[in-house]
């Protein structure tokens, strides 16, 4: 009702994340728990005309030996909400990650982002840690439709405001 008495268009929804919420979680039950949330979330958001959702594929630490194993959950899971956002006529979009997390750089995220066609990026300035922001937006530029813009210093996800960082 806000939204529309002001004339502000509600964009996009960032669905929850911590350790206890991951599609990409150890744990069936935990993943289970987070795909049925974030459906109910994502149908909520659908109802009063968002038209995106952003969602993390993952949470940290992920040990070496884990990573392909939570990538896989992460894209199965990613492919069944994309599925549910086609229906509801909104674009799931994944953003990426730093440091152990799933999807921490353009490689894993292309191969998260092709589980399902209809995926879509967001891309968060404030993320990458192991590659430039221009290799990252030469490899996976095009699926991105929505931005976190944050600046931060290459060291650590810092959420500083733009300018006071070393992103150009």
């Amino acid at each position: 009702k806000a939204s529309d008495e002001t004339g502000v268009m509600l964009w996009s929804l960032h669905l929850p994340f911590d350790g206890r919420l991951s599609i990409a979680h150890a744990e069936k039950e935990v993943r289970e728990r987070s795909v049925s949330m974030n459906l109910e979330l994502m149908k909520k958001a659908a109802d009063v005309g968002i038209a995106h959702s952003v969602i993390h594929p993952g949470t940290e630490p992920t040990a070496p030996q884990d990573r392909a194993e939570r990538l896989k959950e992460s894209a199965e899971n990613l492919h069944l909400l994309a599925e549910a956002g086609l229906k509801l006529g909104m674009t799931l979009c994944v953003e990426e990650l730093p440091r152990t997390c799933p999807g921490n750089c353009s490689a894993e995220m292309a191969q998260l982002l092709s589980a399902h066609p209809a995926l879509r990026s967001c891309f968060d300035t404030n993320h990458l840690l192991g590659e430039s922001h221009e290799d990252y937006l030469n490899a996976v530029g095009s699926s991105i439709v929505t931005l976190h813009v944050s600046d931060y210093d290459f060291i650590d996800e810092r959420h500083m405001l733009p300018g006071e960082g070393k992103v150009d």
